[in-house]
């Protein structure tokens, strides 16, 4: 019995939480604004309407998201089009 408590270790030891990792960008983020996230383009811009067909959300939706994302620092608007900031993400 000895032998199996050892091998088990501490309660909650070597736990992933442990690690020391840094946070990501992405970390809280909705699962419509990652979607949105993912739909933006890294180079070039993209119109509200062609990210709503892309993402499979409502303009409405994309809209709102869009802010939420540029408040953040993860997309930008460039001559009425969107797309990913230089930011890490």
């Amino acid at each position: 019995m000895g032998e199996i408590v050892e091998l088990a270790g501490a309660s909650g030891e070597g736990l992933v939480g442990d690690k020391d990792t840094e946070a990501s960008e992405r970390d809280g983020l909705t699962l419509e604004d990652l979607i949105l996230l993912d739909a933006l383009p890294l180079r070039s811009t993209s119109s509200v309407e062609k990210l709503a067909v892309v993402a499979g959300l409502s303009q409405n939706s994309v809209k709102a998201g869009l802010g939420r994302l540029g408040l953040l620092g993860l997309a930008v608007s460039v001559s009425g089009g969107w797309k990913r900031s230089g930011k890490k993400g």
